[in-house]
């Protein structure tokens, strides 16, 4: 389980930066939106391996 916080906050960090980045100009706005979208992508499977943990026990 303390995986899966770590891919949270990690995810969390990922979305937050990169706003942030697009906003200071440090990169374009593609690469933003793929930084975003593994974000998303990383909260979705942790939610998904808590889920499957869950279902093991």
């Amino acid at each position: 389980m303390k995986f899966i916080w770590l891919v949270r906050i990690i995810s969390v960090i990922l979305i937050s930066g990169s706003m942030g980045s697009v906003e200071l100009e440090k990169i374009d706005g593609y690469t933003g939106f793929l930084q975003i979208a593994l974000g998303v992508t990383l909260l979705i499977l942790s939610n998904f391996w808590v889920r499957e943990i869950k279902k093991a026990r």
